[in-house]
């Protein structure tokens, strides 16, 4: 197993921004994602469906977005197992996803902080589409434990 990169409280800077990270949604994470999270809702589930519906397509459950906006934390390397502790999370469903869409998700680094000698980062993430049209803004605030 190759040696990845640790992500570091200390090392977090405000305005940093991370590397892009691509992602590229499909008819088959659709279809697992929404079987994950017991959703049947015809427009994630259903081809015929989406074919018929306003979207012309079934169309990626929103809160899919935690697929592509977590895995974009990686292109600067790992956090620590156990290290980020969600405190706070915030998403701006703009656009729906379809199968096929190139994602690009950038993470900014907005604040770090100590409260009461605890370790808080709050990130901020966009993500759009092929098209360059905003599909999610997010913000995550995370209790970092070590």
């Amino acid at each position: 197993m190759e040696n990845e990169k640790m992500i570091s409280f200390e090392e977090l800077e405000i305005g940093q921004k991370f590397k892009p990270h691509e992602f590229t949604m499909t008819k088959d994470t659709i279809f697992k994602y929404a079987e994950a999270v017991s959703d049947s809702n015809p427009l994630y589930c259903d081809e015929e469906n989406g074919k018929n519906s306003f979207y012309g397509s079934i169309i990626a459950p929103p809160t899919s977005a935690a697929i592509y906006i977590i895995s974009a934390f990686q292109s600067e390397g790992k956090i620590p197992p156990g290290a980020a502790v969600h405190t706070r999370q915030k998403f701006e469903f703009i656009k729906p996803v379809f199968p096929g869409d190139q994602l690009v998700t950038s993470v900014t680094v907005k604040n770090k902080f100590v409260k009461m000698e605890r370790k808080y980062v709050f990130f901020e993430m966009t993500t759009v589409n092929q098209n360059g049209e905003p599909v999610v803004n997010s913000e995550i605030t995370v209790f970092w434990t070590q």
